[in-house]
C-alpha cells in the first residue's frame, strides 16, 4: 500500500486545495515498511495507533529524532481529518519557522486513500483483526472495516501530561503562555486557526515546560465563519450567540 499523491488526484478529484496538501510532500512511504504498534486511543475523528518508521525517513527528515515515537492517527471521516492536515502541511510549509515555534513536524499525511483494512461487501470471511495490534477495540475494528477510504497523518508522539495537570507555579504559567501565545500568533500568521483549545484535551507540556497544540480536526482558516448552529454555547463567548442569530 502506497502512500502517494497519484491516490490523492484519483480518490479526491485533484482540486487546487487538495493537490496543494498532496504536493506539500514527498509521499513516499509504504506501508509494508511501518510496523503499527498498540492502540492508543480514538476520538471522535481519529483512530491513533503507535507506529515505527523505517530508518530512511530518520536520513530525509533530518529533524526527526530516533529516539522519538511516533503515531499514526487514521480517519474515516475525511472532511474532519483534511483540516488537520490542512492545517500542519500549512505550520510546517517553513521548517525553521516550524522549528522556532514549536511545531509537531508532520511526517506523512495522505487524504482520500484506499482503506487497507476495508471489508467490502464481496469479502468472504473478512477479519483485520490479525492485521492490527490484539489491543484494538471491537469498534475500532468495525469502523475500520466499514470505510473504503480513510486518511492518515503521522505525528511524533508527545509523552507529556495534559497542560491542565503539570501548571503549578507563577513561572510555569508564564513560560506555557508565552509559548502557547507564541503558537497561534504563528498558526494565524499561515492562515489557520486551532478553534479547539482544552487544557486538558489538546494542549500538551513538553519537557522545558512549553506548550504543545495537536488534534487541529477542528481548525478554521482565517476568514472562515467562527461560531455556528453546531457551537457550544454553554462555553462559548456571548457574540457566537449572536451572530448564530443573525444579531451581531
Amino acid at each position: 500500500l502506497r502512500a502517494s499523491s497519484e491516490w490523492n488526484s484519483a480518490n479526491r478529484g485533484g482540486s487546487d486545495r487538495e493537490s496543494s496538501i498532496t504536493e506539500a510532500r514527498d509521499m513516499t512511504v509504504v506501508f509494508e515498511d511501518m510496523v503499527i504498534e498498540e492502540f492508543l486511543g480514538a476520538g471522535d475523528c481519529n483512530i491513533v495507533y503507535g507506529v515505527s518508521l523505517p530508518d530512511w525517513v530518520y536520513e530525509e527528515y533530518q529533524y526527526l529524532d530516533e529516539e522519538n515515537d511516533f503515531v499514526v492517527k487514521f480517519s474515516t471521516n475525511i472532511d474532519c481529518s483534511e483540516a488537520e492536515i490542512r492545517s500542519f502541511t500549512r505550520l510546517n510549509a517553513d521548517k525553521e519557522a516550524a522549528r522556532q515555534n514549536h511545531v509537531l513536524p508532520m511526517v506523512l499525511a495522505a487524504s482520500g486513500v484506499p482503506n487497507p483494512f476495508y471489508c467490502s461487501d464481496e469479502a468472504q470471511n473478512c477479519d483485520i483483526s490479525s492485521q492490527l495490534p490484539s489491543s484494538s477495540p471491537g469498534n475500532v475494528l468495525d469502523e475500520l472495516a466499514d470505510a473504503p477510504v480513510i486518511s492518515f497523518i503521522i505525528l511524533p508522539l508527545v509523552k507529556e501530561r495534559y497542560a491542565a495537570a503539570v501548571l503549578i507555579g507563577m513561572d510555569d504559567i508564564r513560560l506555557f503562555l508565552q509559548s502557547l501565545l507564541q503558537q497561534l500568533a504563528y498558526a494565524h500568521s499561515v492562515g489557520g486557526m486551532h478553534a479547539d483549545l482544552s487544557l486538558d484535551r489538546n494542549i500538551y507540556v513538553d519537557q522545558q515546560g512549553r506548550a504543545v497544540l495537536f488534534d487541529f480536526n477542528g481548525a478554521l482558516e482565517v476568514g472562515d465563519t467562527v461560531y455556528d448552529e453546531d457551537c457550544n454555547f454553554a462555553i462559548a463567548p456571548p457574540e457566537a450567540w449572536l451572530q448564530s442569530h443573525n444579531l451581531s
